[in-house]
């Protein structure tokens, strides 16, 4: 009986398949790909040549069927796999793809096949293809170490298979040879607990690498006209949400992607609390609910210009909005501004004061944003804000050059100096 991996790979040996592999158009230069049993055949065809000797670079021209010259390119055949590399200009991709396409049994690639034909081929496994997915649609430098280093995760599951095989073994042949084979229940015991403290420390760093991969989700809360949209705007340099006296403009919640120290960060802008017959802003306090339970940091933004009691509001937002985890909790004093510093003073928490007014009056709030990461992610984050704290003194000292920098120095000295 064939397994359904062969039959999957012979059906695809059996189909050839091509795709502009390389980015969008126009560019420099234009990789077209093939995959399958037929790419030895469409390359000798397009390249009017007779022998292809694998894994050699060679230039050629490139005609269709009909003797029409497509371009003049770099070419290269690999095992059940060609590469043309053509100019990257549209009409010559285009002119390449139907070339292509009028060889029998080749077809236009869909998303994702030749990776999957890699899976099927055992060329890669799923966690490598996952991992690829990973740094693919990477956005920071964190996230594009995390992909890489995912790569590698056979070599960390292997030897818990390996356990776990080894043990079932033992088990197996205590239970089928009973009058045979003694079991040693205290080893067996040691041997699965091990498993198990295996898999919960996998567990916490795929927890963390989720963080890096998905983003950190902090989330604005509070009453409305508290001052939320202003600082969302500010937190990212454009107008994410609208401003108003209005009270309730802010419906449902805003997002805003930023970067911090390398890791995503999605900061929620959420409508204001309040009670309100109006049925649309009930559900939008009611998502905002909903956000604050899924978020990894909360920011309770008080008005601290009419707040008489903030502690007392504290602690209403956090039963209002059923706040778990307090420690990821940071409190915004918001129109920091409008308040004297007595009245700073006699507060029992450490508060986070912020002005949208005052200019970088928010920069204390991105700076305690900050740290609450550095605090719910792992040694890695700290290690990668220490790498870049030395990058900048090292290109004070000369240690690291930057290209920018130097340029825009010399560019200051006179011709011949």
């Amino acid at each position: 009986m064939f397994e359904i991996g062969y039959v999957i790979r012979v059906a695809y040996r059996r189909c050839t398949i091509f795709a502009l592999s390389s980015g969008s158009l126009p560019s420099a230069i234009a990789i077209v790909r093939t995959s399958g049993d037929k790419s030895y055949f469409c390359m000798q065809q397009l390249t009017r040549k007779k022998i292809l000797v694998p894994r050699e670079l060679f230039y050629s021209k490139l005609f269709t069927k009909n003797g029409e010259l497509i371009d003049q390119a770099m070419n290269v055949f690999l095992p059940d796999t060609a590469e043309f590399f053509v100019h990257g200009s549209r009409p010559v991709v285009d002119s390449l793809c139907d070339a292509l396409n009028e060889f029998d049994g080749v077809r236009p690639a869909k998303a994702g096949e030749f990776t999957k034909r890699a899976f099927f081929n055992s060329k890669l496994s799923f966690s490598q293809v996952q991992s690829l997915s990973f740094l693919l649609n990477a956005e920071t430098q964190r996230q594009r170490k995390l992909a890489v280093k995912e790569r590698a995760l056979g070599t960390v599951v292997e030897p818990i298979r390996a356990k776990l095989i080894a043990t079932r073994s033992s088990l197996e042949a205590a239970i089928d040879f009973a009058d045979d084979v003694g079991m040693d229940r205290f080893k067996l015991i040691k041997n699965v607990e091990s498993i198990i403290n295996d898999l919960k420390s996998m567990k916490l760093q795929s927890e963390r690498g989720s963080l890096i991969i998905n983003g950190i989700r902090v989330v604005l809360i509070g009453r409305t006209n508290t001052g939320k949209s202003s600082l969302i705007n500010r937190i990212a340099h454009r107008d994410v949400a609208i401003v108003s006296e209005v009270e309730g403009t802010t419906r449902d919640a805003l997002e805003a992607r930023v970067e911090m120290s390398s890791i995503p960060v999605i900061f929620t802008d959420t409508a204001g609390i309040r009670n309100s017959r109006d049925f649309i802003e009930t559900e939008g306090v009611l998502r905002a609910f909903a956000r604050v339970k899924e978020a990894d940091i909360v920011l309770l933004v008080i008005d601290a210009s009419t707040c008489t009691d903030i502690v007392d509001e504290v602690r209403k937002l956090m039963q209002e909005c059923s706040v778990k985890r307090e420690s990821h909790v940071i409190v915004v004093c918001n129109k920091a501004d409008l308040i004297t510093d007595k009245f700073k003073q006699f507060l029992p928490w450490k508060i986070v004061y912020t002005s949208c007014i005052i200019p970088n009056g928010w920069q204390t709030l991105i700076y305690m944003t900050g740290f609450k990461i550095v605090e719910i992610g792992d040694m890695a984050i700290v290690a990668e804000i220490l790498r870049k704290a030395s990058d900048y003194i090292g290109e004070i000292t000369g240690a690291i050059v930057n290209e920018d920098i130097l340029e825009k120095l010399f560019s200051s000295f006179c011709i011949g100096k």
